[in-house]
């Protein structure tokens, strides 16, 4: 009566010690698909902020070159309205440069106190 016991506890914990082995290596399987994840969401944050710079200066490039344009036709409108009698059926008109972009971010300003 004792052996059969002793054989039911022995194979009791013989199937909790593969259960804990199994769920050992799930654990160890989660907390590596979980860092491969963290670095996968790290590197998608990081393109994610590479494509927007890019995209925010393509639209800045874009812009000038509108504004460019617009000067340009605007020009060449007041040109051909322009009395033939001046003389300005060749004239070209020329485009300054635009001032170089400042940043958009506010600059904070010092109390003029030393802290």
């Amino acid at each position: 009566v004792l052996e059969a016991k002793l054989e039911k506890a022995s194979a009791k914990v013989s199937d909790l010690a593969k259960q804990r082995d199994v769920l050992e290596q799930l654990n160890r399987s989660m907390r590596s698909n979980q860092q491969e994840l963290k670095a996968r969401m790290a590197a998608d944050a990081e393109a994610a902020s590479s494509r927007a710079a890019r995209q925010e200066a393509e639209i800045l490039e874009l812009k000038d070159q509108l504004r460019d344009l617009m000067m340009y036709i605007e020009g060449q409108r007041l040109v051909q309205e322009a009395s033939p009698d001046l003389g300005l059926g060749e004239a070209s008109v020329a485009v300054p440069e635009p001032p170089p972009a400042t940043d958009s971010k506010p600059r904070r300003r010092s109390s003029g106190r030393k802290k």
